[in-house]
């Protein structure tokens, strides 16, 4: 699929900076993945779930997202909301995910969890 139907965020390769930061999620991924973001992060947020709290790169991984939505850029915070918190939404095994956020990844993820109009029981 060539780079210009690709939905890109502008700025720093997320993808990059999420190996760089979580080197063990690379071996989760196909070569062919590493040109899709969205797709790099849903993978990401499923990682995410398999991990225990004893792992180191839980913690990590919690930071990291906690970084990206504290960062001003809207399309790293998009990126996160989108494919990681909307994939963990609504599991109960984002309950350890979630206690972990600061308030700006907090807001994200519950933007999601919590759409205006939704109904709870």
């Amino acid at each position: 699929m060539p780079n210009e139907f690709v939905l890109v965020p502008s700025g720093s390769d997320p993808v990059r900076l999420l190996l760089d930061r979580i080197p063990s999620f690379r071996s989760h991924l196909d070569l062919e993945d590493l040109e899709l973001p969205y797709v790099v992060f849903g993978f990401f947020a499923q990682y995410l779930l398999s991990l225990t709290e004893a792992n180191p790169d839980f913690d990590c991984a919690v930071a990291f997202l906690n970084e990206l939505a504290e960062s001003g850029d809207r399309d790293l915070e998009n990126l996160v909301q989108v494919s990681v918190f909307e994939s963990l939404a609504g599991d109960f095994r984002s309950a350890r995910v979630v206690c972990g956020l600061r308030e700006e990844a907090r807001k994200l993820f519950l933007a999601v969890d919590n759409p205006p109009g939704r109904k709870r029981c």
